[in-house]
């Protein structure tokens, strides 16, 4: 009955392979007799149910083959294929058809970065045997994501296909966009030379008139709050710098923003987030933000970013509060590696942060440390001053500083 259907559907009988089709339905649901019903019905103009029919298909096959043939006819009558689309990707992830036409159907919704993800799945298309729908969606999800230059090269090919109204305006929009951004990156590369002679208000000007079209621009945003820092508009400098922290995702503008905002005593919270929050382990986020904790007394928390620093920073404030979160937390031999790397570098010191470096290397039985620590503190401070600073500790701890 199959068979005989197929031969009545070539020779145009469509009633009478509508019949034969149905008669193997009866007995038992079958995906291709409810394809052929479907087909039969395209012929006799019956639209919206032959949908009907391929729907049912499609909940019944498991076949990648039936499915794209569904999809196929689907698609030439204009009828939903995100059921098929599905089902298809389900049974295998990697189905062309299927990727493309969900591609397709993402782009139709504007969500174009997903619908590109699925059309590089899909891989090149050799333009034999290309489908413009597909050309032309994935020239326009470029094109929205900023990708003039394969936006443009889509669209060529979808024209190829079909001079359609739609890819040519598409065409000409890149091909505007391209020439727009050839001559945003002129005006760029003339700022480094102005940066040589110190030309501060033209490039605030150049970067001015950029921004106003491209107001996320962060290299001009970059450019121009240097340029105010230059002319000592400091105010200005900060708004421009702090849009380039909520905008921007290079760690390395970061952290120079980081750099500068420490120098000029600027809160650098936002920045410090920011940087974490696109690398956990960025070593100068992490010694900032266990600087900050150290200095509010919660050392626990400034332990566990300290704990994320492989290389050690070189900059006394950052080497103080390590050890001194280090010997609060009861770590007492990393408290007794920064107090003497801080000593080692620090020209000058209090006699508390000597004190303590005395102490830690007491409670790790390091005397040769405890030693010179003392030497250097006797050389401040008259022994009862010292014992003063024990009134804190426990009787056994006095007694020990007291008898070394």
């Amino acid at each position: 009955l199959l068979g005989f259907g197929g031969e009545l559907i070539l020779e145009g009988d469509f009633k009478r392979a509508k019949k034969c089709y149905s008669m193997v339905i009866k007995k038992e649901e079958n995906e291709f007799a409810l394809l052929g019903i479907a087909h039969c019905l395209i012929g006799l103009n019956g639209k919206g149910k032959a949908i009907e029919y391929y729907n049912r298909a499609v909940d019944l096959s498991k076949d990648e083959g039936i499915l794209e043939c569904a999809l196929l006819e689907l698609k030439s009558i204009n009828a939903s294929v995100d059921k098929c689309t599905n089902k298809l990707l389900a049974i295998n992830p990697g189905n062309k058809k299927a990727l493309k036409e969900k591609g397709i159907i993402l782009a139709k919704n504007n969500k174009y970065a997903q619908a590109l993800d699925y059309f590089n799945k899909a891989g090149e298309t050799e333009l034999e045997g290309a489908d413009y729908e597909h050309l032309a969606s994935k020239a326009l999800c470029l094109e929205k994501l900023g990708k003039f230059e394969d936006g443009k090269k889509y669209y060529e090919k979808a024209i190829l296909i079909n001079r359609s109204k739609e890819a040519l305006n598409g065409l000409n929009r890149c091909k505007r966009a391209i020439r727009h951004k050839e001559s945003l990156n002129k005006k760029k590369q003339s700022i480094a030379l102005l940066e040589l002679a110190k030309e501060h208000l033209k490039i605030i000007n150049i970067c001015s008139s950029i921004l106003k079209e491209c107001p996320d621009d962060d290299f001009c945003l970059e450019k121009k709050a240097h340029s105010l820092l230059g002319i000592n508009q400091k105010q200005e400098a900060i708004k421009c710098y702090n849009l380039l922290i909520e905008i921007t995702h290079n760690e390395s503008v970061l952290e120079k923003i980081l750099r500068l905002y420490k120098k000029l005593n600027i809160d650098a919270t936002r920045c410090c987030s920011k940087l974490l929050q696109i690398n956990p382990n960025n070593e100068h986020a992490n010694a900032e933000n266990g600087i900050y904790l150290t200095n509010a007394g919660r050392y626990n928390e400034a332990m566990s970013y300290f704990a994320r620093i492989k290389t050690d920073i070189d900059n006394l404030e950052y080497l103080r509060c390590r050890a001194f979160s280090s010997q609060m937390a009861k770590n007492y031999c990393n408290a007794v590696e920064y107090y003497k790397k801080f000593f080692d570098k620090g020209k000058s010191f209090g006699n508390n942060l000597l004190f303590d470096y005395f102490y830690c290397s007491l409670k790790i039985k390091s005397y040769d440390l405890a030693t010179n620590a003392l030497a250097k503190l006797l050389q401040n401070l008259s022994l009862a001053s010292i014992f003063n600073c024990i009134d804190d500790l426990d009787y056994k701890e006095k007694n020990q500083i007291k008898s070394f």
